[in-house]
This record gives C-alpha cells, structure tokens and sequence, in this order.
C-alpha cells in the first residue's frame, strides 16, 4: 500500500543558553567525536586483521553450515573483532575523559561504531 504525502514542518528554536554551558556542550561534542573516532579506527583496524586471515577466506568460500559459522566466529574473536572487545578498548580511552563522558556512553559510541564497520 502506498503511503500518503502529508505536508511535514520542521521548525528550529536558538537555544539561548550562558556562555559557559555552551562551552561546556562544545567541549563534550568534542570529546565524544575523538571516543567514536578511535572506536571507529580501531575496529576497521580489526577488521582488517580479520580479512587478512587466510583462513577466512577459505572458510568463506565453503557452504554454509553451523560449523562454518562457528569456526568464523571464533576467527573474528581470536582477533578481537567483536562488540564487547570494542568495549574493552574503550575503557582505556574514556578513562581519559572521566570527568567528561561516562563508562555506558562510551560503550554506546562503540556499539555505534562496531555496527558502523
């Protein structure tokens, strides 16, 4: 069924806040962007290291089967390549910014980045 083209309005307020806390805001920006970058790198990297595996690539080229997926699985963990590693990488770096950024949305920024890869 087709959907119905309703009229949409967007409509944007300026946020009329203090000097400080707009400081505050840019510094966080700042800092989650540098989190979600290294997560980002370092999981590519990972990855990387995962398709560089000859044996993943041979695995690839069989049939599906359990132990196929299996057998790839515990590759992409050998080498590290999974959410929760992610989320041990990124204790190390957010317990540079403690003060700024919490532990969960550090590892928010690295799920977004694992599902981004």
């Amino acid at each position: 069924m087709a959907r119905k083209c309703t009229p949409t309005y967007t409509i944007e307020f300026s946020l009329n806040i203090l000097a400080w806390q707009k400081h505050r805001i840019e510094k966080k920006f700042k800092i989650v962007r540098t989190v979600y970058n290294s997560c980002l790198g370092e999981a590519l990297k990972r990855h990387k290291s995962v398709k560089s595996t000859k044996e993943y690539h041979t695995l690839l080229k069989e049939p599906k089967s359990k132990e196929r997926n299996h057998r790839l699985s515990e590759i992409r963990l050998a080498n590290g390549f999974s959410e929760y590693g992610l989320h041990d990488f990124v204790k190390l770096v957010q317990h540079k910014f403690k003060g700024n950024i919490g532990s969960l949305e550090a590892q928010k920024l690295a799920t977004r980045a694992f599902q981004t890869v």
